[in-house]
């Protein structure tokens, strides 16, 4: 019987163009901090130039044919779905939760000031598996306790761009980030463009009694409990 492509196939492509398009965005960045064009005597400034557009130009047509390879092998999830207790309750629930896990990490490291970041979707989707095995949380704030620790050990944010002028290490931008994502998905408004900022903020305003929580999973599940509505 030939194999019928499932999510587990495309999700690692996926994030193989999400690899290849922030280690060239990094890559370049880290080149023009390093040796601006503007110092170059033109001749060479000229060169540096063309060679940077011409690695941009295959670095796009890659990402291109990776993510069409992945769309080929499975659609986009287009659902809306961002509620934690009804991505559980769907069908292909860990790669549901992934997608939506993906999307909101997005929007919460840009509200906290982080526009260049490799998130890996196949850690994300691989980590809510695993908590699974462990047995059906009590609710979803129970388990969006038990996932926080969990996403941030396994590295499911894998790098970022941090600007010079953020007021924290990575490490705790993983920290809020993720508190973030987690919160907002335990929001009403399933709408993460509305809920993200709202929750970013939050989680800067408790950065202390997150950073305290962080692998206290009664801890974590009392701040979720305590400020699921307050977004």
């Amino acid at each position: 019987m030939p194999h019928r492509p499932t999510a587990s196939d495309a999700t690692p492509l996926k994030d193989a163009a999400r690899g290849l398009r922030f280690a060239f965005d990094k890559g370049r960045a880290t080149l023009k901090q390093a040796l601006p064009l503007s110092l170059l005597p033109e001749p060479l400034a000229k060169a540096a130039g063309s060679a940077l557009a011409g690695m941009d130009q295959i670095t796009n047509a890659a990402e291109r044919q990776t993510r069409a390879l992945a769309r080929s092998l499975l659609p986009e999830d287009t659902s809306t779905t961002t509620s934690l207790d009804d991505l559980t309750n769907a069908a292909g629930a860990e790669h549901r939760f992934a997608a939506a896990f993906y999307r909101g990490m997005q929007f919460s490291l840009r509200a906290l000031g982080v526009d260049t970041a490799l998130i890996s979707e196949t850690t994300a989707s691989a980590t809510y598996a695993q908590s699974l095995q462990h047995g059906t949380a009590a609710s979803d704030t129970a388990l969006a306790a038990r996932l926080m620790p969990a996403l941030i050990a396994a590295g499911t944010l894998r790098d970022a761009t941090l600007p010079a002028t953020l007021d924290m290490t990575f490490a705790e931008l993983t920290r809020l980030a993720t508190f973030a994502t987690l919160l907002a998905l335990l929001s009403d408004d399933h709408d993460l463009t509305v809920t993200l900022p709202a929750c970013a903020n939050m989680a800067l305003a408790l950065r202390s009694e997150i950073a305290a929580a962080q692998n206290d999973e009664a801890a974590l599940h009392r701040l979720f409990d305590e400020f699921r509505h307050h977004v």
